[in-house]
């Protein structure tokens, strides 16, 4: 272990700082409040104070969108009128021929823009999200970690982040497509009376079944997920233990096991689709049943009522309109769904137990004295567990060479992890000076070259390499390899 002075712009991926820069490495936002509130509504509260403004920006390209898609008809009446109305004069004609080309021009420009700014939202969103998995993963407690696995922190970085960015795009149409619809069957009301009703008829019995759908849909996605931790947690481990895999020819054991709970993610996932199917298929039949009804509706409940090009070009025009809300509403559902359990999943990994700030003490680099202090320590891997660790007393001076020494299972790794404050401190007191510099037993390297590992993305200076690889008596390793410097490292062998 070496102890250094600590730049101003360094940060620690195993501590948390002290001081006023605690708050950036802490998940405090994402901690249970004291009234109770729930992981997934308090996650979204978090995430609303730091992209709602952007996302506010893209709902108003929607809204004005929205001004201009239902301008379209109106127009459209007013040319038709133009049209049958010889007395008229010509300049309302262009005026109106100008006005459709040109709100249907606005309507692409603020569409596109609207998606440009979800998709963008989404990514950022998707991204922090990953972000904040992965410091909180550097700050778990040991019990925590326990019920974490492997698998599932995987699915959150890659399933359930990709969920939330689905989310973005279709947030918008939970409650903007109600007030489409809304105004599709007002503007179809004064133009056609009382058969307008009987497209409301059929909405209506679209809308409780797909309900009912995506709440079935929401509990198979929650026993997908399952399965699906379960797969990558037992891939990990036969990847890990391969070697010892095929020592013993348990190839088809394992096998089995990976089949069962991979026909038990796709029997979920299978019903889910089934479902969905279902649900897209009713919306879908309701644009055209709302137009059959209404027309046939229209002429027979009285003989005067007669459909011209003006009524019907006009109806054409809203219940085209009406297509889009309910063709994206079994979408919004759909991803409103997974995207709940998602923020669900989060929120009770993002509120999991941390690691104890006060277990060590942070004090500034000095060139003299104790860089480590351990005075009466006892320590233990969890509150309530016994102390694994009892009565330790060392001190390590500023600038000096220790090795810690003793048998397998004797503690040597738990007094590092005691010094990291990665143990809970029963009693006694630890402090540690500047930043510490840790290499675990299971080193992590990168599946490239062993001078990429070295450089690990740096600038290409030959003269520090070549000390790196002095210091570490690699000359000798390297003039056996073939490739010498630029041998594969990171395989599984």
């Amino acid at each position: 272990m070496f102890c250094r002075e600590e730049p101003a712009n360094s940060g620690l991926s195993w501590s948390r700082r002290s001081g006023s820069d605690l708050s950036t490495e802490k998940t405090q936002l994402l901690r249970r409040s004291r009234k109770g509130e729930g992981n997934c509504i308090f996650l979204m509260q978090a995430l609303g104070r730091r992209f709602g403004m952007y996302f506010l920006r893209g709902t108003l390209c929607l809204l004005l969108h929205d001004a201009f898609m239902f301008a379209v008809p109106q127009v459209l009446s007013l040319l038709l009128g133009f049209m049958r109305d010889r007395d008229t004069a010509m300049w309302k004609g262009f005026l109106y021929a100008a006005l459709l080309f040109l709100l249907s021009c606005l309507q692409s420009l603020l569409n596109h823009h609207y998606m440009f700014h979800c998709f963008t939202l989404g990514m950022r969103l998707k991204t922090a999200v990953m972000g904040l998995v992965y410091r909180k993963c550097l700050l778990i407690s040991g019990p925590a970690r326990q019920q974490c696995t492997m698998g599932e922190i995987i699915n959150l970085v890659s399933a359930d982040t990709q969920k939330l960015m689905d989310f973005v795009v279709y947030f918008n149409s939970i409650w903007i497509t109600p007030i489409e619809i809304t105004l599709c069957f007002y503007f179809l009301w004064q133009l056609l009376g009382l058969s307008a009703l009987v497209g409301i008829i059929v909405i209506i019995l679209v809308f409780p079944l797909n309900g009912f759908i995506a709440k079935m849909r929401s509990r198979l996605q929650e026993v997908q997920m399952k399965f699906m931790d379960g797969r990558i947690r037992l891939m990990n481990e036969i990847l890990s233990g391969v070697k010892i895999l095929k020592f013993y020819a348990w190839e088809k054991a394992f096998l089995r096991r990976v089949g069962v709970l991979r026909d038990g993610e796709l029997q979920a996932l299978k019903k889910s689709q089934i479902l969905y199917s279902v649900s897209l298929a009713s919306f879908n039949s309701s644009s055209f049943l709302i137009p059959l009804t209404v027309f046939a509706v229209y002429v027979l409940i009285d003989e005067r009522n007669i459909l011209d090009a003006q009524k019907i070009f006009v109806s054409v025009a809203l219940i085209n309109i009406l297509k889009t809300p309910l063709s994206q509403l079994p979408f919004a559902i759909s991803t409103a769904m997974q995207a709940v359990v998602s923020l669900r999943r989060l929120g009770h990994f993002l509120c999991q137990e941390e690691l104890n700030h006060d277990n060590v003490e942070k004090l500034p680099y000095s060139t003299g004295g104790y860089s480590v202090i351990i005075e009466g320590g006892s320590f233990s891997w969890t509150n309530a567990g016994l102390p694994c660790l009892q009565r330790i007393n060392m001190k390590v001076k500023t600038g000096s060479l220790v090795a810690v020494v003793g048998h397998v299972a004797s503690g040597k790794s738990s007094l590092l992890s005691a010094m990291l404050g990665e143990m809970e401190k029963k009693s006694g007191f630890v402090s540690v000076k500047g930043s510490v510099a840790y290499v675990p037993q299971q080193a992590w390297i990168q599946n490239a070259s062993l001078k990429d590992n070295i450089l690990f993305g740096g600038e290409r200076k030959e003269g520090w390499y070549h000390r790196v690889l002095e210091a570490c008596a690699l000359l000798p390793d390297l003039d056996i390899l073939p490739a010498e410097t630029a041998p594969r490292s990171g395989r599984r062998v």
